[in-house]
């Protein structure tokens, strides 16, 4: 085997010369006309294996000294095709599947080969200019001696002065004269540090997903961002640990990057056969789909119909658009979820983010501003300089984001998510670094009532800490109140004993997972659940999930349009509107709420594999859209979600301003309480209820009171 590599790994040159002579010469010409906006030439491993099936495994095995001779070889090519000037790159892309690794199955025997890891950018640094030869002045003699340069964290120094080839320096050790160290431009190279860490569906639940430092170079620097999915072809080496006092026998590895394929494409990362496709075509034509779907959600939940199937059209989505203008249109459906405790909240998050092939989830309580959106912190693999970090929402761009406990962040760390929500955008601006990261995911997010349990009485989201400026860029918002009704308790407790008593022990899975099993070829679609229901697997619902995203891009038919625009007026200016006693108008639904809608409608458009969005798909989402809201909304208007205010407190909070102005006494631009309380009184209005808006006013600092029972205008 010995002979063999030594005669490839000299022989590699002429190889690859005649390789690229008889398969690539036609492709170099083009790339030498489309220089420098194209820079690399891309073969697929199976061509060159192909060309000569040895060749090719000793590329895998000693990629370090085989592929510098194929990018002499080509460069030389060029320069006798007349273009000396065009200095294209060698990358080798699509590798077996025998060498492609997740980041925490690196190993010591992939150390020096060609391998492929599947990853997500987590992190980057600047791009600096990296020496790869090191010139160094002898202060003495002023003779310059070369020393190469193969491992970018430590700068290698000549032991004695030596000059070029071993002679004409004048000897002199280390110690004994110093050095300047200068380099040739042509010897200078691009490069970069990125760290990039497991895939989050890779990660079993309640595991840390593992890193790995990347070093990248030439043409390659700069094109990555936190969040982008690659797989990344390239090598491993080893660094020592340590530092050069106290050296350790721990090697770190660094994947040395040779080419990238990107993966941000949706859902591209799942595998659909041909037999997916018809199976996921045979489920799609019951007359029970969405149904079908939404019971497929979240199963061992008894109950919420009406929740999941708003949540089995977010899986789906709507249509990302791009206006005449450049604006973007999202098309991402946001939802949240207010409930008491115990309404199984936290378990259909969860659930949700598994079903998403790119599902990421965080909790409020343990999730910062950094954590959830992106950062600039400092890299000791860079030299401590700046590099930039992404956080949940970034790591599941074309994902699905699911945030627990979102009232339980801070207010400072959940003002990140505004523009995360609405342009689908996080902007980075610290310490030098401006940057922006896409993060074009749906986000399912939970809250839990400020005092345990929603008051029914009141406003539901004037009980959570949640603004109103971030509850107003979801499109769908569900109060699950857990309210007592025996058939419906009765059904809960039956789904809880059928799951405790079907459930298999976790001790007795654990050492079944250790024995050897045969693994089916074939999944069905088609499940049981606990009450006998037929459900789809989650398996299938992920690859049915990304087929629809990659496929099915539906518009809008004349139709759904009419119905869509008749919701939106209709509810906007209902018939039988009346002004309030504040002359202010009502407004029971915003612009945004008829993009929500159409997303809606686009989404079941998409569930059910169609191009065109059909009038039924808009009666499907104009229906969600008025149960989430009748449900939410009770006789109040949207005006009252947002502010936290009912429309009754306001118009009295009107009647109030009205009366304080029309009271005034002329000299002391001031109104008696007492006057104030006697004008309510002949309107119906409660002291109690005057009495306490006129101290939130006057803390709000909206009327002003010296503390003698009088009040006038700031």
């Amino acid at each position: 085997m010995t002979v063999i590599l030594v005669f490839a790994v000299t022989d590699a040159g002429a190889r690859w010369r005649t390789f690229l002579e008889e398969t690539q010469h036609d492709i170099i010409k083009a790339l030498i006309h489309q220089w420098p906006k194209n820079k690399h030439l891309k073969v697929s491993w199976n061509v060159i294996h192909t060309f000569h099936a040895e060749f090719a495994l000793q590329i895998l095995e000693s990629p370090s000294v085989m592929i510098q001779p194929g990018v002499d070889a080509l460069r030389n090519l060029c320069f006798e095709l007349g273009a000396p000037n065009v200095k294209l790159s060698l990358q080798i892309t699509k590798l077996p599947p025998d060498h492609r690794r997740g980041v925490s199955a690196l190993r010591t025997e992939d150390v020096g080969r060609l391998i492929a890891v599947e990853a997500v950018v987590s992190r980057i640094s600047a791009v600096r200019p990296r020496a790869l030869l090191g010139l160094f002045k002898c202060r003495g003699c002023g003779t310059e001696t070369p020393i190469e340069q193969p491992d970018e964290r430590i700068l290698r120094q000549p032991v004695e002065c030596t000059g070029t080839e071993g002679s004409g320096g004048c000897g002199k050790r280390r110690g004994q004269t110093d050095w300047i160290f200068e380099w040739r431009k042509d010897k200078l190279i691009d490069s970069q540090f990125i760290e990039i860490q497991d895939l989050p569906e890779t990660v079993e639940s309640g595991g840390q997903p593992e890193r790995v430092s990347t070093l990248v170079s030439g043409d390659l620097a700069g094109i990555l961002h936190p969040g982008d999915r690659i797989i990344a072809n390239g090598f491993l080496v080893t660094r020592q640990q340590g530092t050069s006092t106290r050296a350790s026998p721990v090697l770190d590895i660094l994947l040395d990057l040779q080419s990238i394929e990107r993966q941000n494409h949706a859902y591209e990362e799942v595998s659909i056969t041909v037999e997916d496709e018809e199976e996921i075509r045979s489920i799609v034509a019951r007359d029970d789909l969405l149904d079908l779907v939404s019971r497929s959600i979240a199963p061992s939940i008894e109950g919420w119909l009406e929740v999941k199937r708003s949540l089995s059209l977010q899986l789906f989505g709507g249509v990302a658009r791009r206006t005449k203008d450049g604006r973007r249109q999202r098309g991402d459906i946001h939802v949240l979820l207010m409930g008491d405790p115990g309404t199984g909240k936290s378990q259909i998050l969860e659930y949700m983010a598994t079903l998403s092939p790119r599902g990421m989830i965080a909790s409020g309580q343990s999730t910062s501003k950094a954590g959830l959106t992106a950062t600039a912190v400092r890299d000791e693999a860079s030299g401590g300089r700046w590099t930039l970090e992404a956080g949940a929402l970034v790591l599941a761009d074309l994902g699905l984001a699911a945030i627990d406990e979102l009232d339980k962040m801070n207010a400072e760390d959940r003002s990140a998510m505004h523009s995360g929500l609405e342009q689908q955008r996080i902007h980075v601006n610290k310490a030098g670094i401006n940057a922006t990261l896409f993060c074009r995911c749906p986000v399912l997010a939970a809250a839990n009532p400020r005092r345990s349990k929603f008051d029914i009485n009141d406003i539901y989201t004037n009980q959570i800490d949640l603004p109103a400026s971030l509850i107003s860029r979801f499109d769908v918002i569900w109060p699950m109140v857990d309210e007592p009704n025996e058939d419906h308790d009765r059904d809960i407790v039956q789904r809880i004993l059928k799951n405790r008593a079907q459930g298999e022990p976790e001790m007795l899975g654990s050492a079944k997972r250790g024995q050897t099993v045969e693994i089916p070829k074939h999944e069905s679609p088609l499940i049981r659940d606990e009450g006998g229901q037929e459900i789809l697997s989650p398996n299938f619902v992920r690859k049915y999930v990304a087929y629809a995203r990659r496929a099915c891009f539906p518009v809008l038919s004349e139709e759904a349009q009419k119905i869509l625009e008749e919701f939106y007026i209709d509810t906007r200016i209902p018939k039988d509107r009346e002004r309030s006693e504040s002359g202010i108008d009502k407004i029971a639904i915003t612009p945004r709420g008829s993009e929500g809608a159409i997303r809606l409608a686009e989404a079941s458009a998409r569930m059910n594999l169609r191009e065109t969005v059909l009038a039924w798909d808009a009666e499907l989402a104009v229906m969600i859209m008025r149960h989430w809201r009748d449900k939410l909304l009770g006789d109040e208007d949207i005006t009252s979600i947002y502010s936290g205010t009912s429309t009754k407190t306001r118009d009295i909070s009107a009647t109030i301003y009205s009366i304080v102005r029309e009271k005034m006494d002329p000299h002391s631009n001031m109104t008696e309480k007492r006057v104030i309380l006697e004008e309510c009184a002949r309107r119906n209005i409660p002291a109690s209820k005057v009495e306490e808006l006129l101290k939130k006013m006057s803390d709000k600092g909206e009327l002003y009171s010296p503390g003698y029972g009088e009040y006038g205008f700031v």
